[in-house]
């Protein structure tokens, strides 16, 4: 008897396939011939629409923000309410690129509602995506509905902690440059940088792939610019250089 998993893969889904390791590899102009020969053996409308999804994803790669919504809105066109969260999320990424916040906003919307739908309001995905929302909330000026769901991003991440450091200390840092930038409080901020570090460190003795590189070295510069700004400079000096230290070395 053959089951579902026994059947092989389509020529259409190995190129795609192939086109997101090339993706992953960073090897843009291989996917984007990848995902043009999928296009070619593409059958149906939701076939379209992933590789539409697929080329736009190269020219956000290549910060062709404007082409990437084109191609993005014709993928929604073509899957409808079918349209994986990830198609949404790109297009409001490469909107908020382009300053397009209101657009953005409702971009985001969609792809929070499709996360909802698929694993709940309180899931770590769902609660990313949320983050993600309040970027555009600071675009248009909308600091204290900005402000309210960064928060509460980070209260549903804390709950889910353990499942998902990297998250949860992403939304911390979050969280602090907006009160550094957006509030111009600098004192909140690393009240707030204190809580991420505390969770790397966590991570160092709990975890076994340990702390991001790259997100300590975020940590790092956006406090040294907290620090710079109530001017502990020795201290900002410092964290910059560790930071800089470890983005070479990653």
């Amino acid at each position: 008897m053959t089951t579902e998993s026994d059947e092989p893969e389509s020529e259409f889904d190995e190129l795609l396939e192939e086109a997101g390791l090339a993706m992953t590899m960073g090897d843009l102009d291989d996917a984007l011939e990848l995902f043009d020969e999928a296009e070619e053996l593409a059958d149906n409308d939701l076939q379209h629409a992933h590789c539409l999804a697929g080329r736009a994803a190269v020219f956000i790669g290549r910060k062709r923000f404007a082409e990437a919504v084109d191609l993005l809105r014709e993928a929604v066109e073509f899957a409808g309410d079918e349209a994986p969260a990830s198609v949404h999320c790109n297009l409001a990424f490469a909107l908020d690129k382009l300053r397009r916040y209101d657009e953005a906003v409702a971009a985001h919307g969609r792809c929070i509602a499709r996360h909802e739908r698929e694993h709940g309001a309180s899931h770590p995905r769902t609660l990313r995506k949320r983050g993600d929302l309040a970027y555009s909330m600071i675009g248009l000026g909308r600091l204290d509905e900005a402000e309210t769901i960064l928060r509460d991003v980070v209260d549903g991440l804390a709950r889910k902690a353990d499942r998902e450091p990297d998250w949860y200390t992403t939304a911390l840092i979050n969280l602090g440059y907006f009160l550094l930038r957006s509030r111009k409080d600098p004192e909140a901020a690393i009240r707030t940088f204190d809580r991420a570090e505390a969770m790397r460190d966590r991570c160092s003795t709990e975890y076994r792939d340990g702390f991001s590189p790259e997100l300590e070295a975020v940590l790092l510069q956006n406090r040294s610019e907290a620090c710079d700004a109530i001017g502990r400079t020795r201290e900002a000096a410092e964290l910059r250089d560790r930071a800089k230290r470890l983005t070479t070395r990653a």
